[in-house]
């Protein structure tokens, strides 16, 4: 991979909504095979919550992701104190994330 070119984060409903509605691989499987090839080229990746977010549902999504090129990546340090910052400066975001119904835990 050229060092130059960018590396994008997916999150889940990037995935979970094309998949859905979007851009179901009934009618775009187009769609899905770039996405293989931007994880096989490193130019995507998920976060290792996102990651078990959408496998821990036995479905076709999750199947396609087990199946697919697309790596996932822990979370690092560096993300872990700029979380802390963004929850810092404004304590509203910890709302973001349903830790009681164990839903959206990686979307901070």
């Amino acid at each position: 991979m050229n060092q130059l070119e960018p590396t994008y984060c997916l999150d889940s409903n990037v995935l979970i909504q094309a998949w859905q509605k979007y851009y179901s691989p009934k009618y775009c499987p187009s769609y899905w095979e770039v996405l293989s090839e931007l994880g096989n080229e490193e130019r995507i990746f998920v976060p290792s919550m996102v990651f078990e977010e959408i496998v821990r549902t036995d479905d076709e999504l999750s199947d396609w992701l087990k199946g697919s090129k697309i790596k996932s990546k822990p979370i690092t340090t560096d993300v872990t104190e700029i979380l802390k910052s963004i929850y810092a400066a404004d304590p509203n975001h910890k709302h973001l994330v349903d830790s009681k119904k164990g839903r959206s835990l990686a979307d901070p």
